[in-house]
């Protein structure tokens, strides 16, 4: 229940937030309307995101989306998760969208109602917020209402491949001496065995396969027999998946929605006091390291109300996110985190594998040092040694002892002559830097904890202390997790599709190359 509510008018003041992703702005938000008999709101927006396509006559056959969310407060009080509504011709799309609501009230989906590329922009977006189920009066004052986004791919329903014909680092493969894929034909049971499998890779929906561990912690070991429950997220159906890694912008947009106390849980620096000496609270620094811009003020903090963050640099992929970090960002936004079939799948899509592929699907990557212009603006673009061939990506040889840190989300995309997915770092639906950049953290099927993920959305709301509290989530010990895809520092065998050294690393600390993307289910 929402404290000291004013029953003096039936009016709501809304202030709009600008919400920075990758070239997502939301606008203009304004209340529209309100029927207090039925106790909702009408919020009304502006938005507009640039390389839209929508696409049923060529592959990928599928399209992008914002995902969209509202958070709410009284008085200047704590922020709060708001109920929109489950029923999607209840909110106003725009002529030329489309808005899915989800079940559970958490947020909407917006996409082109229609085939097309290039940028969207829609005035007059209208959701319906169900104020009463959120505890507000209808005589509720001074109402401050913050709309949301987030860029996101659908991933359909499709059968895919895990593996990719090798024995090297831990990859998936159908028996001890049998190194063709696994094939993903449904979210069934599977069962793995410590022998040869049956499976042939040719249509099997419920399969034996062979294990081969992934992880330098608390893997178990390769071989050992496991079953992979139906309620595990296999990748089969489908599913949405963030465009980009968390940005700096995203992730600053979150740590000012939160309590002193969860704010204090989401950086690195102690930021108890008044002042406060590591200003760049992500890597508890002084001065700027490794590109993490997040800073907050010296002095003038108090100890009890929240601090206000900034961060110049939006666009940049936000380092030095542990798996506490981000599953507490997944929780707040909704979504949920990933598993590493779903990477694979977020890669490789339905196409055979590929022996040594990297995310665009083909072995060949970029080796000269690359050189940056505009360095941190949101225009920045690779000034020199951008492949026109071979796949580009952010590692250890191609990123340059001039960089070394993350790069602008989707930044291979914006080169002159680039020829689509190989040379901009996409994966088949349209992810970008599935390989390299950051470290893509996953839930691992590598250990009894994470395959006891079931893939519940987060519901937007955290516990007291900051931390995310979805069921049967890997928890802040980050037992379950792993990593996938490799970052800016690692060798470029790290960023192959399918090779699993660390898919069940248990690393619960921050680090500079470490990262997150999280995924939702429709």
């Amino acid at each position: 229940m929402i404290k000291k509510l004013l029953k003096i008018t039936i009016a709501m003041m809304l202030f709009g937030l600008h919400s920075n992703a990758n070239n997502l702005q939301i606008t203009n938000v304004s209340l529209a309307s309100i029927n207090t008999a039925n106790h909702f709101i009408m919020i009304k927006f502006d938005i507009s995101w640039e390389n839209s396509w929508r696409t049923n006559t060529t592959v990928p056959y599928n399209w992008d989306a914002a995902w969209i969310f509202v958070k709410y407060r009284i008085n200047g009080d704590d922020w709060h998760h708001a109920t929109l509504s489950p029923t999607s011709n209840q909110h106003i799309a725009p002529v030329g969208s489309t808005i899915d609501a989800v079940s559970d009230s958490v947020g909407v989906f917006m996409y082109r109602s229609a085939n097309g590329t290039g940028t969207n922009y829609w005035i007059n977006t209208q959701v319906r917020w169900y104020y009463g189920s959120n505890g507000v009066s209808d005589a509720a004052a001074n109402v401050e209402v913050r709309v949301l986004g987030i860029e996101m791919v659908y991933v359909p329903q499709d059968p895919f491949y895990a593996g990719d014909n090798t024995t090297i680092y831990a990859s998936f493969k159908q028996g001890s001496a049998d190194n063709d894929p696994w094939y993903i034909g449904s979210e069934n049971t599977i069962s793995v065995t410590n022998s040869a499998g049956s499976g042939n890779g040719t249509g099997a929906t419920n399969a034996e396969y062979y294990y081969v561990s992934g992880g330098m912690i608390g893997e178990d070991a390769t071989g050992t027999a496991f079953t992979l429950q139906a309620s595990f997220p296999k990748g089969y159906n489908a599913f949405y998946c963030m465009k980009y890694e968390i940005t700096q912008g995203q992730y600053t947009e979150f740590l000012n929605i939160l309590t002193r106390t969860q704010q204090n849980a989401r950086v690195w620096s102690t930021i108890t006091t008044d002042a406060i000496s590591n200003i760049y609270v992500m890597s508890s620094t002084a001065s700027v390291t490794y590109r993490n811009y997040i800073v907050c003020p010296t002095s003038g903090n108090g100890t009890t109300n929240p601090i206000l963050f900034s961060c110049s640099t939006p666009d940049i992929a936000c380092n030095f996110l542990c798996w506490a970090d981000g599953t507490a960002y997944t929780d707040w936004a909704g979504l949920r985190p990933m598993s590493e079939l779903e990477f694979e799948k977020a890669c490789r899509g339905p196409l055979a594998a590929v022996s040594g592929e990297y995310a665009w699907g083909t072995a060949t990557i970029a080796t000269s040092p690359y050189t940056l212009s505009n360095a941190g603006a949101a225009s920045e673009a690779i000034a020199t040694n951008y492949s026109s061939s071979a796949g580009n990506a952010s590692y250890n040889t191609a990123i340059g002892s001039s960089i070394k840190s993350p790069l602008r989300v989707g930044i291979f995309a914006a080169n002159a002559g680039n020829t689509g997915r190989i040379t901009s770092d996409a994966g088949y639906y349209g992810a970008m830097e599935l390989s390299g950049n950051l470290c893509e953290r996953i839930v691992t099927v590598g250990n009894p904890i994470g395959r006891g993920y079931t893939g519940s959305n987060g519901n937007g709301i955290l516990s007291t202390v900051g931390n995310a509290d979805v069921a049967y989530w890997p928890d802040n010990t980050a037992t379950g997790s792993g990593f996938r895809g490799g970052g800016w520092s690692d060798g470029a065998n790290y960023l192959n599709v399918s090779d699993r050294d660390g898919a069940a690393s248990k690393v619960n600390y921050r680090y500079y190359e470490y990262g997150f993307r999280a995924v939702r289910c429709p």
